[in-house]
């Protein structure tokens, strides 16, 4: 049997400015038919009631960390670091030493 295993960063969302989780939620909503353009060509994110998770893909594919916030930016850069395809932004993640966290 051969499996496949996939791994995800999983960090708190107060990595994340509270402007860009409101850009995630409309981002998330663009079925309704809102068109919602996300810094860091990041594609819509999965999205449920504590969060939301990206793939980030590797350093060098499409997804970049500009126009991100310093925090969220520097989560994606510790995943790839890692090598780390997927990162899931959880308010019961844990808040990470050295990088940036905002209080909303």
């Amino acid at each position: 049997m051969n499996l496949e295993i996939m791994q995800v960063l999983v960090v708190s969302c107060a990595h994340i400015t509270e402007e860009e989780s409101k850009l995630f939620e409309a981002a998330a909503l663009e079925t309704t038919g809102h068109s919602v353009t996300l810094p860091g060509n990041l594609s819509s994110p999965m999205t449920w009631q504590y969060g939301w998770m990206f793939y980030i893909g590797d350093r060098g594919d499409s997804v970049t960390t500009e126009g991100l916030s310093p925090g969220m930016a520097a989560v994606i850069e510790l995943a790839w670091n890692n090598k780390i395809e997927w990162v899931r932004f959880d308010t019961d993640g844990p808040v990470l030493d050295n990088i940036p966290s905002y209080d909303w």
